[in-house]
Protein backbone atom coordinates (compact mmCIF):
# COMPACT_ATOMS: atom_id res chain seq x y z
CA UNK A 1 0.00 0.00 0.00
CA UNK A 2 1.55 3.29 -1.12
CA UNK A 3 1.10 6.40 0.94
CA UNK A 4 0.60 9.60 -1.01
CA UNK A 5 2.48 12.52 0.50
CA UNK A 6 0.42 15.53 1.48
CA UNK A 7 3.08 18.03 0.45
CA UNK A 8 5.53 18.54 -2.34
CA UNK A 9 9.11 19.55 -1.73
CA UNK A 10 11.23 21.42 -4.22
CA UNK A 11 14.93 21.95 -4.17
CA UNK A 12 16.98 24.28 -6.29
CA UNK A 13 20.47 23.08 -7.05
CA UNK A 14 22.81 25.83 -8.19
CA UNK A 15 26.10 24.07 -7.57
CA UNK A 16 26.79 21.10 -9.88
CA UNK A 17 28.77 19.35 -7.15
CA UNK A 18 25.50 19.14 -5.15
CA UNK A 19 24.10 16.88 -7.87
CA UNK A 20 26.86 14.40 -7.13
CA UNK A 21 26.95 14.82 -3.36
CA UNK A 22 23.23 15.23 -2.54
CA UNK A 23 20.81 14.49 -5.38
CA UNK A 24 22.28 11.30 -6.84
CA UNK A 25 22.94 9.65 -3.46
CA UNK A 26 19.41 10.51 -2.31
CA UNK A 27 17.74 8.83 -5.28
CA UNK A 28 20.18 5.91 -5.14
CA UNK A 29 19.01 5.33 -1.55
CA UNK A 30 15.34 6.10 -2.27
CA UNK A 31 14.58 4.90 -5.80
CA UNK A 32 11.44 6.10 -7.51
CA UNK A 33 8.82 3.41 -8.00
CA UNK A 34 7.72 4.57 -11.44
CA UNK A 35 9.20 4.97 -14.90
CA UNK A 36 10.73 8.18 -13.53
CA UNK A 37 13.42 5.96 -12.00
CA UNK A 38 14.53 5.09 -15.54
CA UNK A 39 14.78 8.83 -16.24
CA UNK A 40 16.85 9.26 -13.08
CA UNK A 41 19.20 6.46 -14.17
CA UNK A 42 19.60 8.17 -17.56
CA UNK A 43 20.16 11.52 -15.85
CA UNK A 44 22.83 9.96 -13.63
CA UNK A 45 24.49 8.41 -16.69
CA UNK A 46 24.42 11.77 -18.53
CA UNK A 47 25.90 13.51 -15.50
CA UNK A 48 28.79 11.03 -15.31
CA UNK A 49 29.46 11.19 -19.05
CA UNK A 50 29.47 14.99 -19.00
CA UNK A 51 31.73 15.01 -15.95
CA UNK A 52 34.19 12.90 -17.96
CA UNK A 53 33.87 15.45 -20.81
CA UNK A 54 32.47 12.78 -23.13
CA UNK A 55 30.24 15.46 -24.70
CA UNK A 56 33.28 17.21 -26.21
CA UNK A 57 33.63 14.60 -28.96
CA UNK A 58 31.17 14.28 -31.87
CA UNK A 59 30.46 10.63 -30.98
CA UNK A 60 30.02 11.49 -27.31
CA UNK A 61 27.71 14.40 -28.03
CA UNK A 62 25.61 12.20 -30.30
CA UNK A 63 25.37 9.54 -27.57
CA UNK A 64 24.35 12.08 -24.95
CA UNK A 65 21.68 13.57 -27.21
CA UNK A 66 20.33 10.09 -27.93
CA UNK A 67 20.00 9.36 -24.20
CA UNK A 68 18.44 12.78 -23.55
CA UNK A 69 15.92 12.42 -26.38
CA UNK A 70 14.75 9.06 -25.01
CA UNK A 71 14.07 10.43 -21.54
CA UNK A 72 10.72 11.56 -20.14
CA UNK A 73 8.05 11.63 -22.84
CA UNK A 74 10.45 10.25 -25.44
CA UNK A 75 10.83 7.02 -23.45
CA UNK A 76 9.39 3.89 -24.97
CA UNK A 77 7.76 2.07 -22.04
Amino acid sequence: HLITPKTTKRILITNPSDIESILIPFFNDHPLLTLKNDDFLDFKNLFELKKQKYHTTPQGLSSLLHIKNNMNRGRKS
